[in-house]
């Protein structure tokens, strides 16, 4: 039988045979001086008991609670794919039609409202916590909700700042304050309506802004 030996110095572990129990002794790897234990001073850690139902064989019947993954169906693949299509060809014709005429800034504002829930749910299900227990249906769809009307809120405040503040133009230095300013915005609302860890609050929000950008490209308007 064998003794299981902890040196207290250097915590190294290792087994001597029972014959040196109760002696003193060098750490084969620290050298200093170690009590052996007692073999009845070793300690036995036993498997809880299982306290659940059983069946006549005393076998437990409990089943381990089983997370539930959310798949999306072909159909919702589908659809979330015509739907994108659908937009960006909306986004351009539009944007053709208008010519050398700057689009309205309520169709603008319009559209940044439509596209926030769509976006939300998306990024939602790309960046939630697996480990937790989604939302679905009519709950996730107020909150994706709420959650794109703050950011479209977002660009109205970027829209005033340029107008109001700015004379209508835009600089790179004025980004490097206003942008992380939108962003950290952008990562609390996300926070609070989905319950997104900050981090992925934030990359939530450039996911839309990047959409958003990109629509804004597609119909000849400026990204910024």
């Amino acid at each position: 039988m064998q003794i299981h030996v902890t040196c207290p110095s250097c915590h190294a572990k290792f087994k001597v045979s029972e014959k040196f129990a109760g002696q003193t002794g060098p750490c084969p790897k620290c050298k200093k001086p170690i009590q052996i234990p007692e073999a009845n001073q070793e300690v036995v850690i036993h498997a809880p008991e299982d306290e659940g139902a059983k069946n006549a064989e005393g076998v437990s019947t409990l089943k381990p609670l089983e997370r539930e993954e959310i798949e999306a169906s072909p159909v919702g693949i589908v659809l979330i794919i015509a739907i994108c299509l659908v937009t960006v060809a909306a986004t351009f014709f539009l944007g053709r039609m208008s010519g050398a005429e700057p689009i309205s800034p309520w169709l603008v504002g319009a559209g940044a409202l439509l596209l926030g829930p769509p976006i939300a749910v998306a990024g939602y299900g790309i960046l939630r916590d697996h480990e937790l227990e989604p939302y679905r249906g009519g709950p996730l769809w107020l909150r994706a909700t709420i959650c794109g009307f703050v950011y479209a809120i977002l660009w109205a405040v970027y829209a005033y700042l340029k107008g109001g503040l700015l004379d209508g133009e835009v600089e790179m230095f004025h980004l490097v304050f206003i942008g992380p300013a939108l962003l950290a915005a952008g990562g609390v609302a996300a926070l609070a309506t989905l319950e997104l860890d900050y981090t992925s609050g934030v990359i939530h929000y450039g996911i839309y802004l990047l959409i958003t950008c990109c629509l804004r490209w597609i119909a000849g308007m400026p990204l910024y």
